[in-house]
C-alpha cells in the first residue's frame, strides 16, 4: 500500500521540470525543506545512536537499512522509464528516491516503522518542485537555492 503510493508519487512528478526551477525568494517554505530533512535525519539518528558510534552522512544512508531492511529498491524496477533516464546522472536525488521507496516497502511489511515513512519527504518535495541537489562542498547543495552545511549536522539540526 505505502510502496504503491510512493511509486505513484514519483511517477507523477513533472520530470521535464527537474533541475530547471528557479527559487522564488518570497517562498520561504522551500528553504525549510533542507532543514526539515536534516532535522528528520538527526531525530532518526538520535533514536538509533546507541548502535552507532558516530553520526552518518545523512545524504548517503538508507534509514530502512539501518532498521534492518536489506532489500534494495532500484527505480528502474518500479518507476516509469523517464525517471531512470533523468536520474542516471543525479546520484543523490536518485538515492533519495530509492531510500524513500525502500522505507515504504519496509513499512508495508512492518507497520511499526510507520513513524519513519516521511523521513525523505522533504527531499522528494524538492524533486517535485523541480530542484536538483547533490552532496558538494561539505553539504547538501540545492542548486539555485544554496548550501546546507553538514559540519556538525547532528547537533545543528537536532533542535532546529
Amino acid at each position: 500500500m505505502y510502496f504503491e503510493e510512493a511509486v505513484k508519487r514519483i511517477n507523477k512528478i513533472d520530470w521535464e521540470l527537474f533541475g530547471k526551477t528557479v527559487y522564488d525568494k518570497e517562498n520561504l517554505e522551500i528553504l525549510m525543506l533542507g532543514t526539515k530533512y536534516l532535522k528528520n535525519m538527526a531525530l532518526f539518528y538520535h533514536e538509533i545512536r546507541e548502535q552507532y558510534r558516530y553520526p552518518f552522512n545523512p545524504l548517503l544512508i538508507s534509514a530502512a537499512e539501518f532498521l534492518g531492511y536489506k532489500e534494495k529498491v532500484d527505480i528502474k524496477d518500479c518507476c516509469e522509464p523517464i525517471v531512470e533516464d533523468i536520474m542516471k546522472n543525479h546520484y543523490i536525488p536518485k538515492h533519495m528516491i530509492e531510500c524513500h521507496l525502500q522505507m515504504a516497502k519496509l513499512v508495508d511489511m512492518e507497520p511499526k516503522y510507520e513513524r519513519y515513512l516521511n523521513i525523505y519527504d522533504p527531499m522528494i518535495c524538492f524533486i517535485e518542485l523541480g530542484f536538483d541537489f547533490s552532496y558538494k562542498d561539505g553539504g547538501l547543495t540545492v542548486y539555485k537555492i544554496g548550501l546546507y552545511s553538514l559540519v556538525d549536522w547532528y547537533n545543528t539540526f537536532l533542535n532546529a
